[in-house]
């Protein structure tokens, strides 16, 4: 997504040098060009060509030199930060392997050894169940996706769907990103090692958790939780990265992207322009957000020092600046309303210049080098692990598409190790080494 992709865009595409420009333009004439020039209702601004507002500011030599350093420091201090991890929790490469081989040829074990744990977590999964279907029919979100996605509706209906009514509390939005993933990950691994009525319980929990998904009005909740559960059955088996694992992944990426692709614009029609657009949505789009932030930021707008963070500003007792993504948005596309969103090291940049570029790589790269010690490492192949594993991936996709500190927080990253403590019963966490 930004390696050869963001070559791609930053050398090519932003000047509409590739063939895949001509492409792309010609398959959304239908829709119009998603993301480029559009009012806060959805209509198309005419005569707007965002590309070419973006490469022909003043400022965008010197913003992609200073991007082009930045992306490089996203490497080196994801490096650094893995050593410093080994090195404080005195760990080695050797550990590592030894703690994959075992994984590989060990069988799951079962965090829940006790009837009486078997029972409470059952009858919880049932109670949360329900919970869930007062909370579907109290906010009326049944109707709203069966009318999102069953019905026929333009885009702009969709768009207005979608942010007038799409999405939950923040108790449920937290819910959904963290808690409802590792248990639904849990479930499928307990449930071998349960009775019939188990599978019952597991299987109307994952309608309903899907169900809650699709209440966003998006493409990527459902398919970003399809994947993870697939993800957690070739994890639950190995951790090698293999063909068929990749094989597998991508074609459940790429069918569920297009599916939800042509839902969304019911107006496009024919799988060439469904698997262009799936390649401007994929590829072109997180790397524009990335130009973006490093334009806006610091020749339209000053650096933040984090008090567009919430719990930053209220630590520092000063006023709550508005988001960025809203405010690189409106800049750059001279319209409120929509967001511009991009990986960890754009709101790194935009809150702390360089000193964020800098250390934000480094915390990342320690944070997940210390869940991979603790889990594979010293906690080995349990339901608890596996579950916590399928759910850091996606934390690591959040940082890639937004910030740091929503991946930790609100992305619930720093919540795994206490989701992990809760639910792994089955063994202590052993010392560093002692695999078995």
């Amino acid at each position: 997504f930004h390696g050869p992709a963001y070559w791609i865009y930053t050398r090519y595409w932003i000047l509409g040098r590739t063939f895949m420009n001509k492409l792309y333009d010609s398959s959304t004439t239908a829709i119009g060009r998603p993301g480029t020039g559009k009012t806060p209702g959805g209509e198309v601004i005419p005569g707007y060509d965002h590309l070419a507002r973006l490469a022909d500011d003043p400022a965008f030599d010197a913003a992609l030199a200073n991007l082009d350093i930045a992306m490089g420091f996203v490497f080196f201090g994801s490096v650094l930060g893995i050593f410093l991890a080994d090195r404080a929790l005195k760990a080695d490469h050797r550990q590592m392997s030894v703690a994959l081989a075992s994984w590989q040829a060990s069988g799951l074990n079962s965090c829940l050894k006790h009837r009486w744990l078997k029972t409470t977590f059952w009858t919880l999964l049932a109670a949360c169940s329900i919970a869930l279907v007062f909370l579907y029919l109290q906010t009326g979100k049944l109707e709203l996706v069966y009318n999102y996605f069953f019905t026929v509706g333009s885009e702009i209906e969709k768009i207005r769907w979608r942010r007038e009514d799409g999405g939950f509390s923040y108790f449920w939005n937290l819910f959904f990103a963290t808690v409802a993933v590792f248990t639904t990950v849990y479930a499928i691994n307990e449930v071998r090692f349960s009775k019939v009525t188990a599978l019952l319980v597991t299987v109307i929990f994952i309608a309903l958790i899907v169900v809650g998904k699709m209440a966003y009005l998006s493409k990527a909740p459902v398919l970003v939780y399809v994947l993870q559960i697939g993800l957690a059955v070739i994890i639950s088996r190995s951790l090698r990265v293999s063909r068929n694992a990749m094989v597998s992944l991508t074609a459940i990426l790429v069918g569920g992207a297009l599916v939800m692709v042509f839902v969304a614009n019911s107006s496009m029609t024919g799988i060439s322009s469904g698997l262009i657009f799936l390649f401007y949505r994929l590829f072109m789009i997180p790397n524009e957000s990335l130009v973006e932030y490093f334009l806006a930021f610091p020749s339209y707008l000053s650096h933040t020092n984090g008090l567009d963070n919430r719990f930053i500003a209220f630590f520092l007792g000063e006023p709550k600046l508005l988001e960025s993504y809203w405010r690189v948005a409106e800049t750059l596309r001279g319209v409120g309303g929509s967001t511009t969103t991009a990986m960890f090291i754009a709101d790194a940049w935009a809150e702390f210049a360089w000193a964020g570029v800098v250390l934000f790589p480094i915390l990342l790269g320690a944070l997940l080098r210390c869940l991979d010690t603790l889990l594979i490492v010293r906690l080995g192949k349990t339901s608890a692990s596996v579950a916590a594993l399928s759910l850091a991936y996606y934390r690591i996709f959040i940082a890639l598409s937004t910030s740091l500190f929503t991946a930790l927080l609100t992305g619930g990253l720093l919540m795994i190790p206490f989701l992990v403590l809760i639910s792994g019963f089955a063994q202590p966490w052993r010392p560093a080494g002692k695999v078995g």
